[in-house]
């Protein structure tokens, strides 16, 4: 009895994995349509990462960055540096980045950009 607990308990878990991986895989377009998310934009995107910095007039170049971008309100649309939730994080006005960081930005796809 308890092994038929155990394995239609791991079976559950098991299924609830596999559905999950395959919805991130299917999402990637949707996270396209995002207009609220935060991406940890790292060394792999270094190019990025430092015309993203010179676009916001950051002086000290930072090797890691968490993006944070909320455009649900056009009149308001902003981007941050650092986590929302923290009061030292930067703001900065969404037009102030070129078009071309901006449409990288929306445009990425992958596990670092996550819905908020």
């Amino acid at each position: 009895m308890k092994a038929k607990v155990i394995f239609v308990l791991l079976f559950i878990i098991c299924s609830c994995f596999i559905i999950g991986c395959g919805a991130s895989k299917d999402g990637s377009s949707a996270q396209k349509q995002w207009k609220h998310f935060k991406i940890d934009l790292n060394a792999e995107e270094i190019k990025k990462v430092v015309s993203l910095q010179d676009d916001l007039e950051i002086d000290t170049k930072l090797n890691t960055l968490i993006i944070g971008a909320n455009l649900t309100d056009n009149k308001m649309s902003f981007l941050i540096i650092g986590d929302e939730n923290d009061p030292t994080s930067r703001l900065y006005p969404w037009e102030q980045i070129c078009k071309g960081l901006q449409d990288y930005l929306l445009s990425y796809t992958g596990p670092r950009k996550i819905k908020l």
